[in-house]
């Protein structure tokens, strides 16, 4: 065999270990993220792939994430429904809906810091807490208020809100339509109902109006 041939051949099997290890990495499951696991008596907390327990059982009274990768949403005692880190730290207070977590709309739910409202994906802040008040996202645009309050309906038991002007942000908390009118709904087919100074007006993405309703 000349020289010609020996390099080709050793060539062939240095690319093709290489393929081998390339694939091998790329077909290797992720063992990093953790898994719920309950008790018959529904004391809950969280595995590794392993089966070592790296969440307490009992820790906290309810896990609402089923996969923790490098966030989960939990209740706690003191504190209410919250998103923690891998270091269960808190992150974030969830906004509670129907007695629940927020629920997702279009890839986002609402988070609260020091009475601030902003959003939150499974992975990451989207939108910083900075708003008085926000409404889940429709169509791209979520309704904001500024300067509301909360207060008790006449039963005691929920939160209504009162006040402020409301406005549209986008998906990166930019602010599209400034807060202005005395109420807005979310947006359908690219156009929204909002009321300002009593009268009732039809808008679109732009905060122009349209028509009235």
């Amino acid at each position: 065999m000349n020289m010609k041939l020996i390099t080709l051949f050793v060539y062939f099997i240095c690319l093709t270990l290489l393929m081998g290890m390339t694939c091998s990495n790329l077909q290797k499951p992720n063992k990093s993220y953790l898994i719920r696991y309950c008790t018959e008596t529904d004391s809950c907390g969280y595995k590794d792939l392993k089966g070592i327990l790296r969440v307490p059982l009992g820790k906290y009274t309810t896990l609402y994430t089923d996969t923790f990768i490098n966030t989960a949403i939990v209740y706690d005692r003191n504190e209410g429904i919250i998103g923690i880190n891998r270091d269960l730290e808190k992150i974030y207070s969830v906004h509670v809906f129907d007695n629940g977590p927020d629920p997702v709309s279009e890839g986002l739910f609402r988070i609260i810091n020091e009475n601030k409202f902003g959003f939150a994906d499974m992975t990451k802040i989207v939108i910083a807490p900075q708003f008085d008040f926000v409404y889940p996202f429709i169509e791209g645009f979520s309704v904001f208020i500024e300067g509301c309050v909360f207060k008790k309906d006449k039963e005691r038991e929920h939160e209504i809100i009162s006040g402020g002007k409301y406005g549209y942000i986008d998906k990166k908390g930019k602010i599209i339509i400034e807060a202005k009118f005395d109420g807005a709904l979310p947006f359908f087919n690219g156009q929204a109902k909002v009321t300002m100074n009593s009268i009732n007006y039809i808008i679109d993405t732009k905060g122009q109006i349209v028509g009235q309703w």
